[in-house]
């Protein structure tokens, strides 16, 4: 439930910068959300006994999807 918390607040932060757009005085609160974010990911891999390796393929598979399909990679 936590992290489904912190993701939510995440996406709040990354709405109002798409919606007021980014200024470097909005780091603090995007950087503390981030890290909120990965702590709940490093605690989900140890409850659910999921290992690093597992998301870190998940994670390259999805870049490589991006890199094909999104701008985000250009």
């Amino acid at each position: 439930m936590i992290a489904m918390e912190e993701m939510a607040e995440l996406t709040q932060v990354l709405s109002k910068l798409i919606r007021f757009g980014y200024t470097p005085d909005k780091d603090d609160r995007l950087i503390q959300e981030m890290g909120d974010v990965r702590l709940m990911i490093e605690l989900l891999h140890d409850t659910f006994g999921v290992l690093t390796n597992d998301t870190y393929d998940a994670m390259m598979r999805k870049r490589n999807k991006l890199m094909k399909w999104s701008s985000l990679y250009e």
